[in-house]
């Protein structure tokens, strides 16, 4: 006997036919049955292997009772506990308390840590940038005490932290200090050594008098950033003023 079966390959109404024998039926069928047996078998060795490992698991210890003093004592009125027993409960009751309190202060104490460390950080790293903030009768430290102050009159403590809030009040945040910084110092090595050609004009402004092109234009950007309020700002006078006279002694040199 032979049994017809047929495939579209195509999709068409073309079909080709494929013939398979008896022979060929029954060592399918034999296949597929010990395929289901090997399946059947390694399922059933997983949930050996599971049941296993659950049994030698050791079991949970379980849950000590915290009993009131109310309770214990009326354990001990009705006889199932004595009074050295009663005292024994208590003390590790306590003994518990105790440890726990501990090991909560402890945790409290690493995270107040390191929240102070990394405050301490944030703040070295405006001095990094903007040193004076540490020169006593500096411009940039008048500022941040006044700052300071004005939080203290919203509810701010003078602690670190309010320190860091002034800080990044008057010179913005420590990234942008960073980055200004780093472009003021790019622009001085580009001016450094040898004779530095200046305005002789005071130009639009009269801060740009003295100063090259590539200065005056780096700080027309940081005018209104790195803290300043504008080209008029004390502060940003006074560092074009310092730079102006860095440039004359280069060129009187």
């Amino acid at each position: 006997m032979v049994t017809q079966l047929s495939m579209d390959e195509t999709g068409s109404k073309n079909k080709e036919t494929v013939s398979v024998g008896k022979e060929d039926l029954q060592k399918i069928f034999e296949e597929r049955e010990t395929l289901t047996k090997n399946l059947h078998r390694e399922e059933l060795e997983r949930v050996r292997l599971e049941e296993r490992a659950k049994a030698a698991e050791p079991p949970a210890a379980p849950a000590v009772p915290v009993l009131t003093m109310d309770q214990l004592q009326k354990a001990v009125d009705d006889g199932q506990l004595t009074e050295s027993q009663m005292k024994e409960e208590i003390t590790r009751q306590l003994r518990e308390q105790l440890r726990t309190e501990l090991s909560d202060e402890m945790k409290k104490q690493h995270a107040l840590s390191e929240q102070k460390k990394t405050l301490q950080q944030q703040f070295d790293r405006y001095v990094e940038f903007r040193p004076d903030i540490k020169v006593e009768g500096s411009d940039d430290l008048r500022r941040v005490h006044e700052e300071i102050e004005h939080l203290k009159t919203l509810g701010y403590a003078h602690n670190l932290q309010t320190e860091l809030v002034a800080l990044r009040q008057v010179f913005g945040p420590a990234d942008r200090v960073a980055e200004t910084t780093r472009k003021t110092r790019e622009s001085h090595r580009e001016t450094g050594g040898g004779s530095v050609h200046t305005r002789s004009s005071g130009g639009s402004s009269s801060w740009e008098k003295g100063l090259s092109d590539s200065q005056v234009s780096t700080y027309r950007k940081l005018a209104e950033g790195a803290g300043y309020s504008g080209e008029d700002d004390p502060m940003f006078l006074r560092v074009t003023t310092r730079l102006r006279n860095k440039n004359s002694a280069r060129g009187a040199a």
